[in-house]
């Protein structure tokens, strides 16, 4: 974790320049403990605010991702990286939604650890759900590649940018997008490829019956859906 005020040291007797990283053999250290003959090779390395370098050693990063406004630039560094974050209202469909759209695995900490387990059956539930369907549609949203916003092109139903999709591209070529809904009431939006692919159906994560995709899609509130 690199939380601390520590970044640099600057004390001259430990062999380095001074003003060195004081975080600079975090990679070192993880390849050096991989060869421990007995760390099973099935061992997962973690951490806590991975930066980018890290993750050529680190398989997956923790960290929070609350806001709205969040900006996944790990994601767009660390396309098919491993980044989980945690989920931590008594109700938190945005923050699960939020998983599925930029493919964060989901830390499920009842009121930031200060909770109880019986705090906790909607997300849940809602999470289990949200897991299950990028499961069975991982081509995209489990195996296929972030792509932000780029190839697809979504607004709303008067014509303003919608904010809150992604795009994912599979091995064959072919786009899944999420579109999540933070708001508390329904959003209508429409969705059209760049490379003339046609979205042909769309369902929520709760909800699984498809519905057409090639005019307006309706997204319950606090809900996402994906689009194939």
């Amino acid at each position: 974790m690199h939380h601390g005020p520590a970044w640099l040291c600057f004390d001259a007797n430990h062999g380095h320049r001074q003003g060195a990283p004081v975080y600079a053999k975090d990679v070192d250290f993880i390849n050096r403990l991989r060869k421990a003959p007995r760390l099973s090779q099935d061992f997962m390395i973690s951490g806590e605010a991975c930066y980018d370098w890290e993750m050529e050693a680190y398989q997956l990063s923790y960290f929070r991702t609350e806001s709205k406004a969040h900006i996944p630039l790990h994601r767009y560094l660390q396309p098919k990286a491993l980044f989980m974050t945690a989920v931590t209202g008594f109700n938190d469909r945005n923050m699960i939604n939020q998983c599925l759209m930029y493919r964060y695995v989901v830390s499920y900490e009842p009121y930031n650890f200060k909770g109880r387990l019986g705090d906790f059956p909607d997300t849940v539930a809602y999470g289990e759900k949200m897991d299950a369907l990028r499961t069975e549609f991982r081509k995209w949203f489990w195996d296929g590649e972030y792509r932000d916003v780029i190839g697809a092109n979504c607004v709303r139903e008067n014509g303003d940018a919608c904010q809150t999709y992604s795009v994912f591209r599979a091995e064959d070529g072919s786009l899944g997008v999420v579109i999540a809904n933070y708001e508390d009431d329904s959003a209508r939006v429409r969705l059209a490829a760049d490379n003339g692919q046609k979205f042909s159906q769309y369902r929520t994560v709760e909800d699984s019956a498809w519905k057409g995709a090639d005019d307006i899609i309706e997204i319950p509130a606090r809900s996402a859906v994906i689009v194939i």
